[in-house]
């Protein structure tokens, strides 16, 4: 068998398998771990209690050589006899004939006169006034000091007394060979290495197998209150360090040295080697013999279980003829029984689900109930065999009649269709089992009268409900009650429930396309209903728009008539009697008055182009001085209030009460606007005289301005309506357009404007306009000082009058002027040596304004351009060009002139005298 060869193939085995091996390598592996955790502990502690003892074995043998010279100096002095005479004291090769303790010895006396005994005459170190005092106590002292070769060289030094009264000492210097050669003496191992420190930093000798970070690292761990041994690393293997120190401070009056030895972790853990081995070899061979048992328990459990795996994979391919067979004595062999009887119920169950499934199909795919009906006739007896087989069908209109579908016979191949009485119990019953089944006695009357003969004794009614709605039932009878299983009842009733399903998708069509006919009637009346609502729609657009523009037309007419009039009265009045111009104040008044008139004329073109462009910087709000507003709208609007009125026989008074008031935000053609359209409507309003008052006061943050007259007054009804656009009671002579731009005038500068009116009394308009200063508006301008500055200017406009006053302006301020006509005439008298400006009209024949500045630009990208725009719509293109460096709206003022000259950069070759302050701005 397949279990025989690879085993291992199953998953079951592989993790039974594994279990084994990890069971066995667990304790295994837990006992390596405590085993080497010891073994590796000991022999830590056994290495730390090593460099410990040795450390202080060289140390001690250090101290011992150290009192030996001690001694020995002191024979010498004694030999030589110093007190008594400052010559030699004696040779060392003759106290030491093998080995030379001594390199070299002097006598030195307080104060600094050095007299070499013996040896070179190297430098010896100065002896402080401390040491001094401690030789006075027949103490010896032991000092270091650097040698040239950077090693430490060592010291003994004794007082002597030489009868003499200056103080004497005897310096000898230490051969570091006879001390550190102890080092070989004491037979250190060769993973050893060993230090000597007078202190952290001081390093008196370092055997030749020390690291180079071992000095390093004690000098970190030397201010440490740590024990005798500590563990340092040089990034490749850790060690382990002990030391002693050596007590000198009694005997040689000096800082205790410290004998410091190291040893490699990495040797002191090389015994564990042959442990490993041992340990690997125990470790196989028990995972040898775990395996070697799992294996032959695993082979003993998978036999079975493959037949099980085997049989379930038929199973899977509806293969349900061969049976599992094991014979294994245990429980798998009670498993196999139980698999094989559930294999043949299975069977059993496909076979109805799969006629249950094509019944399904056959009646869900087809939206006729007639043949619904009878795909269930013809199918029904593969998935329950009965004696007799009927649907019942309820009338939805007449819910006591129905029509009963049959097949009789159990063999019957033919389906009979008669009406039935459904009769009030039976509706009763199938409602009462609308999510299940019941079992009936056939009886003689009602819908199921045509089952009751051939012997049947019972009937199992399945009912069929749409939602809430009984639509009638399937009916299975029987010569006897049937035993069914709950499982195969439940199957009946999802049947049961996919007809009705059906059933109800069939009539929900049929439904439907009858209201898809009558969508479709519906749709095309109205498609017709709309194409002529759309062409009454274009016919009625058409008419309002003609209706809006002749509204806004006598909206302009009525702004340029209030505008014009002063101009035309006040020009006719100097042209009809030319001795008014005699008087310089009052020529100077009425030609002021038409120049502000004029101004007015041109914000009302502005306004008109905000319906297709934005608002240019120059069209901002500024800050107005209402009280010179108002003595200016008195006069402009003279000729209405005065010479008009007095021309039909009225007589108009106009009174102002002007207080101080602060500045307000706006634009004063605006506000001249609102201001004269209420002198007007006042005007209007007293057709037999009377007196109109303008009054400025302050009203807390804001200042109030006043219109009162002493008409006819309003009713409340005109008093409410008088500020809705095209609302007038002056009927044709009325445009009812003046209130309404005077009321978006205030709303538009955060005002607010009421009404007071009476009638026969009169009217009284109040406005009330926040105070703003000239930081808040942003009407401070950058520029630079144009004073003593003469520019060539180059002017281009198509049309000569507006050329001509643009000439004018330039000249007046001081420049030179050149006028062309064209966009092709300017480009051949450019010249960027001579021309130091070019000012240009935007709309021209052939060449636009914008076009003209990219061509100046290519030429003499320092020249700047400043285009004039008369309201002309710009094209898309035009509005992305960087070639003008300014505008400026038409009709043109100076003071605009002015601003937007000093704004623009020049070319350097302007003459010196006005290049300096241009220079300057820029």
């Amino acid at each position: 068998m397949q279990i025989e060869r690879s085993f291992l193939s199953s998953r079951v085995a592989r993790r039974v398998f594994f279990l084994f091996i990890l069971c066995a390598l667990l304790p295994v592996g837990a006992l390596s771990l405590v085993s080497f955790s010891d073994v590796t502990g000991q022999l830590t502690q056994q290495a730390e209690r090593r460099v410990r003892q040795e450390s202080k074995v060289v140390g001690m043998a250090i101290y011992q050589r150290l009192l030996f010279l001690e001694s020995k100096l002191l024979s010498l002095i004694v030999q030589g006899h110093p007190s008594s005479s400052p010559g030699p004291l004696g040779s060392q090769q003759e106290a030491m004939p093998n080995t030379p303790l001594f390199l070299g010895l002097a006598q030195v006396i307080k104060g600094g006169a050095v007299q070499v005994l013996f040896g070179e005459n190297h430098v010896l170190p100065a002896l402080s006034p401390t040491q001094w005092s401690l030789l006075r106590d027949n103490k010896t002292h032991l000092i270091t000091a650097n040698n040239r070769a950077g090693s430490r060289r060592v010291f003994l030094v004794r007082a002597v007394s030489s009868g003499m009264p200056e103080e004497q000492a005897v310096i000898a210097e230490i051969n570091g060979e006879y001390i550190w050669g102890l080092v070989r003496q004491v037979a250190l191992p060769t993973d050893l290495a060993m230090c000597v420190f007078a202190s952290a930093t001081e390093i008196l000798f370092c055997s030749e197998s020390a690291p180079a970070q071992l000095p390093g690292q004690w000098s970190r761990h030397e201010g440490n209150d740590n024990p005798s041994v500590y563990e340092w690393s040089d990034g490749q293997d850790s060690y382990i360090a002990g030391y002693w120190a050596i007590p000198l401070r009694y005997q040689f009056s000096t800082a205790p040295w410290t004998v410091l030895l190291s040893e490699s972790r990495r040797s002191v853990l090389a015994p564990l080697a042959s442990f490993h081995y041992r340990f690997s070899l125990v470790v196989v061979i028990a995972l040898l013999c775990v395996a070697l048992l799992s294996v032959n328990q695993i082979r003993k459990t998978m036999v079975p279980l493959e037949e099980l795996g085997e049989g379930t994979r038929r199973i899977a391919k509806r293969n349900f003829a061969t049976p599992v067979q094991v014979k294994s004595g245990d429980e798998f062999e009670e498993l196999a029984a139980s698999f094989n009887a559930m294999a043949c119920r299975l069977n059993q169950q496909f076979t109805q689900l799969a006629t249950i499934h094509e019944i399904d199909r056959s009646v869900l795919s087809v939206l006729d109930p007639s043949r619904i009906v009878n795909t269930v006739l013809a199918r029904l007896r593969e998935v329950s065999p009965c004696q007799g087989l009927a649907v019942l069908l309820i009338d939805p209109s007449e819910r006591t009649r129905g029509w009963l579908y049959a097949r009789l016979g159990p063999e019957s191949q033919q389906t009979t269709m008669q009406g039935v009485t459904v009769t009030e119990a039976e509706s009763r019953m199938l409602t009462a089992h609308r999510d299940g089944s019941t079992l009936v006695q056939p009886s003689g009357a009602g819908a199921f009268a045509a089952l009751r003969g051939r012997g049947n004794e019972s009937l199992l009614v399945l009912p069929l409900f749409r939602s809430h709605d009984l639509l009638g039932g399937i009916v299975l009878s029987y010569r006897q009650a049937p035993d069914m299983h709950e499982d195969h009842i439940m199957q009946l009733r999802q049947l049961a429930d996919q007809v009705a399903v059906a059933l109800s998708n069939a009539s929900d069509l049929a439904e439907r396309k009858r209201a898809e006919s009558s969508l479709r009637e519906s749709h095309t009346q109205l498609e017709a209903a709309m194409a002529e609502l759309k062409t009454t729609q274009q016919q009625m657009v058409q008419q309002e728009r003609l209706r809006a523009l002749g509204q806004m037309a006598s909206g302009i007419a009525h702004d340029f008539n209030n505008t014009l009039s002063p101009i035309m009265g006040f020009s006719e009045l100097l042209l009809i009697a030319p001795q008014m111009a005699s008087d310089p104040a009052q020529l100077k008044e009425y030609l002021q008055t038409i120049n502000m008139a004029a101004k007015d004329a041109a914000k009302v073109v502005s306004r008109l182009r905000d319906f297709y462009r934005p608002r240019l910087d120059a069209d901002l709000a500024g800050i107005v001085d209402l009280n010179s507003l108002v003595q200016q709208s008195v006069k402009l609007s003279q000729p209405k209030w005065k010479d008009q009125a007095l021309a039909n026989g009225v007589a108009i008074e106009i009174k102002t009460e002007l207080e101080p008031v602060p500045s307000v935000a706006g634009h004063e053609s605006e506000l001249r606007e609102v201001l004269t359209n209420l002198v007007f409507n006042a005007v209007d309003a007293m057709p037999k005289s009377g007196s109109i008052t303008l009054r400025t006061k302050v009203d807390g943050d804001a200042v109030r301005l006043e219109v009162s007259d002493t008409g006819t007054g309003m009713t409340e009804e005109v008093r409410q309506r008088c500020l809705e656009p095209f609302f007038s009671t002056k009927g044709e002579k009325g445009s009812g357009l003046g209130l309404a731009m005077v009321y978006g005038i205030i709303r538009r500068l955060r005002g607010t404007i009421d009404i007071t009116s009476a009638v026969g009394v009169g009217t009284t308009f109040s406005i009330r306009l926040p105070i703003q200063t000239e930081a808040e508006t942003g009407t401070e301008h950058d520029g630079h000082n144009m004073d003593g500055v003469r520019l060539q200017v180059l002017v281009v406009d198509d049309d000569p009058l507006v050329g001509r006053v643009t000439g004018e302006y330039l000249r007046v301020a001081g420049h030179s002027v050149e006028v062309v006509g064209s966009a092709a005439e300017a480009i051949k008298r450019f010249n960027p040596e001579r021309v130091h400006l070019v000012v240009t009209d935007h709309g021209m024949p052939h060449m636009t304004g914008r076009q003209l500045a990219g061509v100046i630009k290519k030429v003499s990208p320092d020249t700047p351009v400043l285009l004039l725009t008369g309201g002309d719509q710009i094209e898309p293109e035009d509005t992305v060009s960087q070639a003008v460096d300014a505008e400026l709206s038409k009709p043109l003022t100076m003071g605009a002139l002015r601003q937007a000259l000093s704004t623009l950069r020049y070319p350097k070759s302007i003459p010196a005298e006005s290049q300096k302050e241009i220079g300057d701005a820029a």
